[in-house]
């Protein structure tokens, strides 16, 4: 496989091919069970790892994987949530479309460097030109044809030729097999067009802590079916490429669905005046014309409700985009904020102060040590590792690259 060379100022650069894996929920602790995984094992001896890291909140993946294709925090590029704040709807918009996103990303980094980027079920991905091999994850509204938005938003052409060849394998969007049919378009891509930046997001762990909690057996599903996935990847890949993997956030068990749009109806309040924005850990206070002793009662209120933790603090709301609302709060251990009422045993959205939450990530390279293991920083700061393997220009990034990540200083 060719490794893409770029010219800066008359020196010439081997750019490192770079796949990207994101597994999904997959918290530095579930990552001990994860590794005792036949191909994980391998992975992990193979790798330095950064563990007991923080993520972004608000910890949903659609913030938090815009953050990392960023490398900033949600105030700064616009994606603030998996879905769009529309009052009155059960079933809002999500934003998967790339126009969302107000910084520039690695695929345009990579793109300024004719580098081709390959995304197979990236969130915010949809309709970016800049991906030469798009398959994005696109939500159907319901009634819509999954398979007709998705065509519109992505590589038409290589998405229709890769479901003829796999359909067998997908039951709709369900896990794990969609993630079977993510990693085998993927792995068809890599050898079929040798793109520079891989990038992969598999959910499977995810979706089933969503719906059997995390200490369920049924999640020894996801192991099998992440490591077979990853096993599948490694086989296509050369050894000049380099692995990069992380978790974008943990999850927690929850018993309690809480709805507190209904406190407001008790009190007479409708969603044109205020309307409170459900994101599983955390909910935030909409004012769109109610008095400020209504936002001040309500806010009392809300406090000695069921379910209620805490009120967020001002740095959190300024750095999740939310400094312009009145007020943020976020659930104790056990429950969670929606719309509406639905049944889940898993979920997040919480602050990265919550216990058993820390994050991870990993990478494998012939730059990089075997068995090492590092701890702390930032999610962002694998912002600025992707870049510094593919030598993209990305000024903006606020994370850094972890010291001694790479066995000698790299400038």
């Amino acid at each position: 496989m060719n490794h893409g060379i770029i010219g800066k100022r008359k020196e010439l650069y081997l750019v490192s091919k770079v796949l990207v894996i994101s597994l999904d929920a997959v918290s530095d602790e579930t990552f001990d069970i994860l590794k005792e995984y036949r191909h994980f094992k391998t992975l992990y001896r193979e790798s330095t790892l950064v563990r007991e890291v923080d993520s972004l909140f608000l910890s949903n993946t659609y913030p938090i994987h815009t953050s990392v294709a960023t490398g900033t925090y949600p105030y700064e590029h616009g994606v603030f949530s998996n879905t769009k704040v529309q009052p009155g709807n059960n079933h809002p918009d999500w934003l998967c479309f790339s126009q969302f996103i107000k910084a520039k990303t690695l695929w345009q980094a990579a793109n300024e460097k004719q580098l081709k980027t390959a995304a197979v079920m990236w969130p915010v991905t949809g309709g970016a030109k800049e991906i030469a091999y798009n398959v994005p994850e696109i939500m159907a509204k319901p009634r819509e044809s999954q398979m007709i938005v998705s065509l519109r938003a992505g590589s038409k052409f290589l998405q229709l030729k890769e479901f003829l060849r796999h359909k067998k394998v997908l039951k709709g969007i369900q896990q794990p097999q969609l993630d079977q049919f993510s990693t085998l378009v993927m792995c068809d891509i890599i050898k079929e067009k040798q793109p520079d930046l891989m990038l992969l997001h598999l959910t499977a762990y995810d979706s089933l802590c969503h719906q059997y909690g995390k200490d369920s057996k049924k999640l020894k599903e996801a192991y099998e079916a992440l490591d077979a996935n990853l096993g599948k990847l490694l086989a296509v890949i050369d050894e000049e490429t380099t692995v990069i993997f992380f978790s974008d956030h943990g999850q927690l068990n929850v018993h309690q669905c809480i709805q507190p749009n209904i406190y407001l109806r008790e009190r007479g309040i409708s969603e044109e005046e205020a309307y409170i924005e459900c994101c599983g850990g955390s909910a935030f206070f909409h004012a769109y014309n109610c008095s400020e002793a209504t936002v001040v009662q309500m806010k009392e209120h809300l406090r000695g409700t069921q379910g209620f933790n805490r009120f967020l603090t001002t740095e959190e709301m300024q750095l999740c985009g939310r400094g312009d609302l009145p007020f943020g709060f976020c659930a104790k251990v056990g429950y969670f904020y929606e719309r509406r009422e639905i049944q889940e045993k898993g979920n997040h959205g919480y602050p990265l102060d919550y216990p058993h939450y820390k994050v991870f990530y990993g990478v494998r390279g012939k730059r990089f040590e075997q068995g090492k293991v590092l701890k702390g920083g930032s999610l962002l700061d694998l912002t600025a590792l992707i870049a510094k393997e593919c030598e993209l220009d990305m000024p903006d990034i606020k994370g850094k690259i972890k010291e001694n990540i790479y066995k000698e200083r790299v400038l």
